[in-house]
């Protein structure tokens, strides 16, 4: 599939920050860390798009999907599989969060689908151009990664201006 023609292009606020919270485990608090994040920023006026990036559990997905937000069978996976980006789709995929004034939810969507491969383009890539459209309509992108640092995650890492490392105080966590 050829990418469509696009010659808008996509600038991020001055300001904006996009920040990745990631960790050596699972179960350090990542994804409670991202959405109280987000709900602090949010409360200070802040406009805020958080994404869910856990493509092995889709945590922050199914916290907020019980009764917060709406319609989280479709999100970051559904926009991977293509290697082109859409600014208005991923945009469009964007949800209200419950009780949140200016925060927005990109969910993983189905993340049994997130694509392993990505022929002729990498992750790397993709994440960042992603990263780039959601901070050019909101002034923090929060990922919420999956526990451990693996290739997805590093990705994510690559993509953003901040990294928030979790960690807990055990013999677990440091050896991760």
């Amino acid at each position: 599939m050829s990418a469509p023609s696009n010659s808008t292009t996509i600038l991020p606020e001055a300001d904006s920050r996009a920040i990745a919270v990631v960790s050596g485990k699972g179960g350090s608090g990542k994804t409670i860390i991202a959405a109280v994040m987000a709900e602090i920023l949010d409360a200070a006026g802040h406009s805020v798009i958080l994404v869910d990036a856990d493509t092995g559990t889709a945590g922050l997905t199914f916290y907020f999907g019980l009764e917060l937000v709406t319609n989280t069978s479709v999100g970051l996976s559904d926009v991977l599989v293509d290697t082109w980006i859409d600014p208005d789709r991923i945009l469009g995929l964007t949800r209200p969060i419950k009780d949140f004034k200016r925060t927005r939810f990109l969910s993983i969507g189905d993340y049994r689908r997130f694509p392993r491969d990505f022929p002729g383009v990498g992750l790397a890539d993709l994440l960042g151009r992603i990263t780039e459209i959601l901070r050019a309509s909101s002034e923090y992108v929060i990922f919420d990664c999956r526990g451990g640092l693996d290739d997805e995650s590093l990705a994510v890492c690559k993509a953003v201006d901040d990294i928030l490392l979790v960690v807990e105080t055990d013999a677990t966590s440091y050896q991760a």
